[in-house]
């Protein structure tokens, strides 16, 4: 079972500058010892059974399985991938087998019942001090778990698991994904907008090493990208400071995606961008790139933000057609159609989204240069006669829409509104 996305999106929060809530030298949950390192998602449940609703079981036989005293027990829930997702829950039942014997025979029994393997580990914790009773559909996937937590291996051997894992808030259910297996946990269908699931996977692999979605609430969700490497993209994010942003009367009726980027200063922007290709080894391609413009058109892309002076650009598609949108912070925009000689600068400046299949016209509306294609701008310059569907941030760093969704920051992070 991939992760539901709206479910998870709903009421969510992004919060770039500030840990999950965990208090500092707070000790790991000891569960986390009996998760194999190759999991490709982490659930802890520290409420129990009530916790079961923020993960998706395969068949939803975890929810069906009556716990008995051990509903409000901290329970862990993970995800490995063999040809197919497969489940384990850990649910911790004292110090030792022998304290709980007969109730954690009984809630075997109950499992097995459903269909359910089960096995019992003990002593994984540092502490030693810890037991547990593990369940799956999968005997192989149980007998992997016990040899790992007998070789004193666990997820938190795993690449900056550790690091994100310590930046949890333990005393709320949390869900921590592995960015660089995206595609096993990502909805095998996505909304409408120019990602293919297998150009998203990608992406997010690249954006961070680790999310950690927190759920203080039922209708609240707390999403916290983790990894301060260099080689990620979310830093580069982290370091805008909120700036305004005016795209609200340039929205038509019908739009099904916006990402919009606004900012103060967008030599900032770009120069951690360069740092961010640099750490990829794609820095060099890059500045060829630039080259390979500034050739065909006479002027380098850098040149062209300057001149303009970037104040935000974002990209939206309605009804079959798609545009750029540029807001300039120097001069005046020409609202008269024009060809436009500026195609595959803004990609190159300020990233890939910003890219068309055509650039070649451009036309001003509002202070906003639309660039696109002749028809695309066209029928933007008509469509305006109908805005006011979507309630757009008046300041931010960056903004996504998708059908139904805006996500948006604000001065603690990133807002979710449905509409």
């Amino acid at each position: 079972m991939r992760l539901r996305p709206l479910y998870l999106l709903s009421g969510l929060v992004l919060c770039f500058f500030s840990a999950c809530g965990r208090k500092a030298g707070a000790e790991l949950p000891p569960l986390l010892y009996t998760v194999s390192s190759r999991a490709v998602s982490v659930g802890c449940l520290p409420r129990g059974a009530a916790d079961l609703s923020f993960v998706c079981d395969s068949l939803h036989l975890f929810r069906r399985l009556d716990y008995g005293p051990f509903k409000h027990a901290p329970m862990m829930f993970s995800q490995e991938y063999g040809g197919s997702l497969v489940d384990v829950l850990s649910i911790e039942i004292g110090r030792s087998v022998g304290d709980t014997s007969a109730r954690v025979s009984a809630l075997a029994q109950r499992a097995s019942e459903l269909g359910l393997k089960w096995s019992l580990a003990e002593g994984f914790a540092p502490s030693g001090h810890r037991a547990a009773l593990l369940l799956s559909r999968s005997e192989t996937a149980l007998r992997e778990a016990v040899g790992h937590i007998a070789t004193g291996s666990s997820i938190l051997d795993a690449s900056g698991f550790r690091e994100a894992a310590s930046r949890m808030d333990a005393s709320v259910p949390s869900l921590l994904l592995r960015t660089d297996a995206a595609a096993r946990w990502l909805p095998a269908r996505l909304p409408d907008g120019p990602f293919t699931r297998r150009s998203l996977a990608a992406f997010l692999g690249r954006f961070c090493r680790w999310l950690c979605i927190a759920f203080p609430s039922e209708d609240e969700r707390l999403l916290y990208p983790l990894g301060d490497d260099p080689a990620f993209y979310a830093p580069v994010l982290a370091s805008l400071p909120p700036a305004k942003s005016r795209l609200e009367p340039l929205l038509p009726e019908g739009v099904s995606f916006v990402a919009c980027l606004a900012l103060d200063d967008w030599r900032a922007f770009y120069e951690r961008r360069r740092d961010w290709l640099d750490a990829r080894s794609l820095l060099q391609r890059h500045d060829a790139a630039c080259r390979q413009l500034a050739s065909a058109s006479g002027l380098r892309p850098r040149d062209w933000a300057a001149a303009l002076d970037v104040k935000e650009i974002a990209r939206l598609r309605w009804d079959g057609h798609e545009v750029l949108l540029i807001r300039p912070g120097k001069g005046k925009v020409d609202e008269k159609m024009h060809d436009y000689s500026g195609a595959g600068f803004a990609g190159e400046i300020f990233g890939s989204i910003f890219v068309l299949e055509d650039e070649t016209c451009c036309a001003g509306r509002s202070g906003y240069l639309v660039i696109g294609s002749r028809d695309d701008v066209a029928s933007l310059l008509e469509a305006l006669c109908a805005t006011g569907q979507v309630r757009w941030p008046a300041r931010c760093r960056f903004a996504l829409m998708l059908p139904g969704l805006l996500l948006s920051d604000r001065d603690d992070g990133i807002g979710c509104r449905l509409y």
